[in-house]
C-alpha cells in the first residue's frame, strides 16, 4: 500500500510538470561539456589524488610496519571514500564499462560474498605475492573499497602494524594500487579530449552514443535519480531496517572503518553539485524553478543533519539521536528524487523516470 500511495502521489506531482512544458525544450549543446570539465572531470582527477595517497599510506606500512604506520594508512582511507562518493553515481561510460564500478565499490552485498572472499583470500598462501597487476583478474568483490575496509579495520587487522602481517599488508597494498589504476582509467576517459568525454561532450548523428543534447540530459538525470534511490534502499534502508529493533548497522556500507557517515556526506553533495553542474533549472518554466531550489536546499540540509552523527555506523541505527536523522535523510531524499523526477517531466523527459521505480 504504501508503495502505492507513493506512485500516486509522485504522479499527481508529475503530471502538472508535464502539462506546463513548453511545446520544444532546445537543450544547450554544450551540456555535456560544461558537466564534464566543470563537474565530472574535477571529480575523478580528486578520486586519483586520494587514492595514490592511500597507496602512498599503505606502501609506507608495509616497508616499515608499526602502529603509526598503520594509523597513517587508516587515516587516508576515509578521504578515498569520500572522494569516490564524488564520482560513484556516474554509472555510464567509464564506469559503467569493464565493471568499474563494481570493481571499487562492490555494493550492496546482502549476501556477504565480499566478506568470505576476502577472508579466503588473507588464508591463501598464494597472497603473499599478489600484486595490484594481478587484481583485475580477481573476483570484483576482492578489488575495491569495501575489501579493504575489511583487510585494514577489520578481525585481526591489528597485525599489520607488526613483521606478522605481512601477507595481509601485501593484500592491502594491491587493492590500492588497483584503486589508483581504475581511477586512472575513469579520469582518463573524462579528461578534456578523453574517449568518453569527446562523446558526452559533442552530441551528434555520428556520435555512437549520444545523438543529441536531449541524450545527453536524459542520462545525467538518470544518473542522478538512480543514484537517490541507491543512496536511500541499498545504503541506509537494509542497515535502518523496519524499526530500530529490526535494524543492523553491519549491514551499512563501511561500518568497520566507521566511513559510513563520510561516504553519505559526499555522495549527497556530489549528487547537488552535479544538477548545479546541469543548470537545468534555466530550462524550466518560471512557475517550477522552486524544483531546483527545494532539491539545494533538501541536500544541504540531509548533508548538515548526517555530519552531526555522532556513533559509529554499527550504533547509530539504534540509537535514538542518531536513527533519527537517519530516518529523516531517508525521507528527505525521497522528496529529492520526486522532485528530479518532476525536473525530468518539466523538461519534458518525463519517460523513463516512473516514480513507481523508487523504493516505498
Amino acid at each position: 500500500m504504501r508503495r502505492i500511495a507513493l506512485a500516486l502521489a509522485t504522479l499527481a506531482l508529475t503530471v502538472p510538470a508535464h502539462a506546463q512544458t513548453p511545446a520544444a525544450i532546445e537543450f544547450d549543446p554544450t551540456l555535456g561539456a560544461r558537466v564534464a570539465e566543470t563537474y565530472v572531470a574535477p571529480a575523478a582527477d580528486a578520486f586519483v589524488s586520494a587514492a595514490t595517497g592511500l597507496a602512498g599510506s599503505v606502501d609506507a606500512l608495509c616497508a616499515t610496519p608499526s602502529p603509526e604506520t598503520l594509523a597513517a594508512a587508516r587515516a587516508a582511507f576515509a578521504p578515498a571514500v569520500s572522494a569516490w562518493g564524488g564520482i560513484w553515481f556516474l554509472r555510464f561510460g567509464p564506469l559503467a564499462e569493464q565493471n568499474r564500478a563494481d570493481r571499487v565499490f562492490f555494493w550492496p552485498d546482502p549476501r556477504g560474498l565480499a566478506l568470505r572472499q576476502v577472508q579466503a583470500f588473507l588464508a591463501d598462501p598464494a597472497s603473499a605475492a599478489i600484486t595490484a597487476a594481478d587484481m583485475p583478474g580477481k573476483s570484483v568483490a576482492l578489488q575495491g573499497l569495501p575489501a579493504l575496509d575489511f583487510v585494514l579495520f577489520g578481525t585481526d587487522s591489528d597485525t599489520l602494524a607488526a613483521p606478522a602481517g605481512a601477507t595481509r599488508c601485501t593484500i592491502a597494498r594491491a587493492v590500492a594500487g588497483n584503486l589508483v589504476t581504475i581511477g586512472a582509467e575513469i579520469e582518463a576517459a573524462w579528461a578534456p579530449g578523453g574517449a568518453f568525454a569527446e562523446s558526452f561532450a559533442a552530441p551528434g548523428a555520428g556520435n555512437p552514443v549520444y545523438r543529441t543534447a536531449e541524450e545527453v540530459a536524459r542520462e545525467a538525470l538518470k544518473a542522478a535519480t538512480n543514484g537517490l534511490e541507491f543512496i536511500r534502499d541499498g545504503q541506509l534502508g537494509p542497515a535502518l531496517g523496519e524499526s530500530a529493533d529490526a535494524s543492523n548497522g553491519r549491514r551499512a556500507p563501511l561500518w568497520r572503518s566507521r566511513a559510513t557517515v563520510d561516504l553519505l556526506i559526499a555522495e549527497v553533495d556530489a549528487i547537488r553539485l552535479f544538477l548545479d553542474a546541469t543548470a537545468f533549472v534555466e530550462l524550466l518554466p518560471p512557475e517550477q524553478r522552486w524544483l531546483s531550489q527545494s532539491i539545494d536546499f533538501e541536500l544541504k540540509a540531509v548533508a548538515a543533519a548526517l555530519g552531526r552523527i555522532a556513533v559509529e555506523p554499527e550504533l547509530a541505527v539504534k540509537d535514538e539521536t542518531s536513527r533519527a536523522i537517519l530516518v529523516y535523510a531517508s525521507i528527505a531524499l525521497q522528496s529529492v528524487r520526486t522532485n528530479v523526477i518532476n525536473i525530468a517531466a518539466g523538461l519534458g523527459l518525463g519517460t523513463g523516470f516512473s516514480a513507481a521505480e523508487g523504493g516505498d
